[in-house]
C-alpha cells in the first residue's frame, strides 16, 4: 500500500500539483524572452491559480515594504486594477479572445519579476533611509534596470497579444504600468503605494 503519511510528502504533492497547474517554466521563459503568451494554456483554471499566486506574491511584497499600509486591500486593488486595464487594452484592440493566455502571462510574469525585485528594492529603501552606508547609486541602477526589464516583458506580451509594433507596445506597457499605479494612488493616497 502506497500512502503518504509524512507532512513533507503532502507538501511535495501539493507543490507538484500547483506546478502542473501553473505553467511556471513557460512564464520564466516569457520573462527571459524565450516564449510567448500563446505558449500558455488557454485555461480559466490556470488563470485563476495564477491570479491567486499573484495575490500572494503582491501581499508578500507590500507587507515587506516599510510604512503604514492596508496591505490586503492594496493587494486586491492592484490585482483588480491590472485586470481592468488589461481588459480595456484587449477590448480596444478587439483581442478579448486572448484573455486567458495573455492575462496569465501578465499576472504571472509581473509577479515573478516583483518577487525578484523585492530584495533589491528593500536594499534601496534601506540605503535611502540612511540605515546602510553602501553605494546608493549601484543599487538604484539595478532597480532601474529591473524596472526596464519589467516594462520590456510587459511590452513583449502586449506586442505578441495585440499584434502591434514594438514602439506601440512599449508605449502601451508604460501606460499599463502608470494607469495601475495612478489608480492605486487615487484609492490609497501617495503614502500608501
Amino acid at each position: 500500500m502506497d500512502v503518504c503519511h509524512a507532512p513533507n510528502d503532502i507538501i511535495a504533492l501539493n507543490f507538484l500539483t500547483i506546478r502542473s497547474l501553473i505553467p511556471i517554466p513557460i512564464l520564466l521563459r516569457i520573462c527571459l524572452f524565450g516564449a510567448n503568451p500563446q505558449d500558455l494554456p488557454a485555461s480559466r483554471q490556470v488563470l485563476v491559480l495564477t491570479i491567486a499566486s499573484a495575490m500572494i506574491i503582491l501581499f508578500i511584497c507590500y507587507s515587506a515594504l516599510p510604512g503604514d499600509r492596508f496591505v490586503m486591500p492594496l493587494t486586491v486593488a492592484h490585482i483588480i486594477a491590472m485586470g481592468i486595464v488589461w481588459v480595456v487594452l484587449l477590448k480596444f484592440h478587439d483581442q478579448l479572445k486572448r484573455w486567458y493566455q495573455s492575462a496569465t502571462a501578465i499576472y504571472g510574469c509581473t509577479s515573478m519579476i516583483n518577487l525578484v525585485q523585492l530584495p533589491v528594492v528593500l536594499k534601496l529603501i534601506q540605503q535611502t533611509s540612511g540605515a546602510v552606508n553602501n553605494s546608493l547609486s549601484l543599487t538604484a541602477v539595478v532597480v532601474m534596470l529591473m524596472w526596464i526589464w519589467e516594462i520590456a516583458v510587459v511590452s513583449r506580451i502586449i506586442q505578441q497579444t495585440l499584434e502591434v509594433k514594438r514602439f506601440t507596445s512599449v508605449m502601451l506597457s508604460l501606460t499599463f504600468t502608470f494607469a495601475i499605479h495612478l489608480a492605486l494612488l487615487q484609492i490609497f493616497g501617495d503614502a500608501r503605494t
